[in-house]
């Protein structure tokens, strides 16, 4: 008996950074195909980048971006510093770690507690959760608030930081600075774990969607900010990797779709800690022995764990890079440089994943040619290929019930689309 056509249609799924609507639709022999249609206005980002001034440049690709603001400026300065043949001291590359691994706290924290949390305690939003937990989110935001004083210190704002540059620093690294970030992070550590663990005690869907997943990754470390990129069993370096992404403009997305040679892929904490979970700090591996949470894990709805268990991993970082720089006097900010003709690009973990910017500039340091590549818009095929497989676990669920679960299941993928709408659509 052949099954009957099914559509349906999810419009403005709520509770994510920007526009998405997902279309599920099954023909009358039973094949699923999921449609993820970013709508979000399209910001030619690029095309503006053309023709200003490296610097200018910097700072208006980090606007992309509200959530994770700082690590595209960190970014987009790598790729130019790149391009000009550049190494900036250790103590600065320190120095925009510690701004990097702040960011990538917030943004987790604003993702699980203000998006994804209300789905399993069957709330619309966090305020409702101060009836019966009151308790939690004023750690909650005291945690962001942390970190947005570290930002704000180190960075020179909260939003958009302002003193990494091209070579460095803009400023002196002070050791009032050090101190004070030590002691936010060592405030961020004790505000953590029952926050942390709120997490982990959620039961999450049962589904078994194994993907090929890809993450900075080096021999000791899960880092943010400089290593090769895993795939599979693959390395690359960014130049390298890109050249093997295909780009593919679906007629019903301003996102452009990224697929790695002929597959779709995965990245985010998930894909980190599948690929580095060896390297978590003791205390993150105390916690997933605790709560039996094991890596590599398939299901894509443990990358909410994964950024639970990272909160414990970064936090535990930052102070061991912070304590590092306190047993010094001296610091060095910054290195001279000559503005030359050259292509850069960089590949950093952005909290939702592999983010690249590449330039080419003209001798007068001008922007020629703007190329960003943004976690989402790599996720949209493996989130449209896992809605697909979790469709067919659920399709006996009423309707609205079948929309609450992919729901839940997009949420997990913190998907930011803001960040992916951003290209031309490309005409025939």
């Amino acid at each position: 008996m052949r099954e009957r056509n099914i559509r349906i249609s999810i419009r403005e799924i709520s509770r994510i950074e920007g526009h998405l609507d997902i279309d599920v639709m099954v023909n009358s022999d039973g094949e699923v195909e999921v449609h993820a249609k970013a709508l979000e206005g399209t910001r030619i980002v690029e095309n503006v980048l053309v023709g200003k001034v490296y610097w200018e440049a910097i700072e208006i690709a980090s606007r992309m971006c509200g959530v994770c603001h700082a690590i595209h400026k960190l970014t987009a300065t790598q790729a130019v510093e790149n391009a000009f043949n550049v190494t900036p001291p250790s103590d600065a590359i320190k120095f925009r770690e510690i701004i990097a691994i702040a960011g990538h706290i917030q943004s987790h924290l604003t993702h699980l507690f203000y998006f994804t949390i209300l789905d399993y305690l069957g709330k619309e939003n966090i305020f409702q959760m101060l009836r019966d937990k009151r308790d939690l989110v004023i750690r909650v935001i005291n945690l962001r608030q942390l970190t947005d004083e570290v930002i704000k210190k180190l960075g020179g704002s909260s939003v958009h930081p302002i003193t990494p540059i091209v070579g460095g620093l803009s400023r002196e690294i002070k050791k009032s600075d050090i101190l004070s970030a030590y002691e936010a992070f060592r405030n961020m550590l004790d505000l953590a774990s029952d926050i942390v663990e709120e997490i982990l005690n959620i039961s999450i869907p049962d589904l078994d969607s194994k993907s090929l997943y890809a993450a900075l990754t080096n021999r000791n470390d899960i880092p943010l900010l400089q290593g090769k990129i895993r795939i599979g069993e693959e390395y690359h370096d960014a130049e390298s990797f890109i050249r093997d992404l295909n780009a593919i403009n679906e007629p019903y997305s301003n996102a452009t779709h990224f697929i790695y040679r002929s597959s779709s892929y995965m990245v985010g904490a998930l894909a980190r800690l599948n690929l580095n979970h060896k390297n978590l700090v003791p205390e993150a591996k105390e916690l997933c022995k605790r709560y039996n949470l094991e890596f590599p894990n398939y299901n894509p709805f443990a990358n909410n764990l994964a950024q639970a268990i990272e909160i414990i991993h970064y936090i535990h970082k930052g102070l061991s890079i912070l304590d590092d720089l306190k047993q010094k006097n001296n610091y060095q900010n910054r290195i001279r440089f000559t503005i030359r003709k050259g292509n850069g690009v960089s590949v950093s973990e952005a909290p939702r994943g592999l983010l690249f910017h590449q330039y080419e500039l003209n001798e007068n340091g001008i922007v020629t040619k703007a190329n960003i590549i943004t976690p989402t818009a790599q996720n949209l095929k493996n989130l449209e290929e896992t809605i697909a497989k979790y469709f067919n676990k659920i399709r006996n669920l009423p309707p609205k019930d079948i929309e609450k679960e992919i729901m839940k299941l997009v949420r997990s993928y913190d998907p930011c689309i803001s960040c992916a709408a951003r290209f031309r659509k490309i005409s025939n």
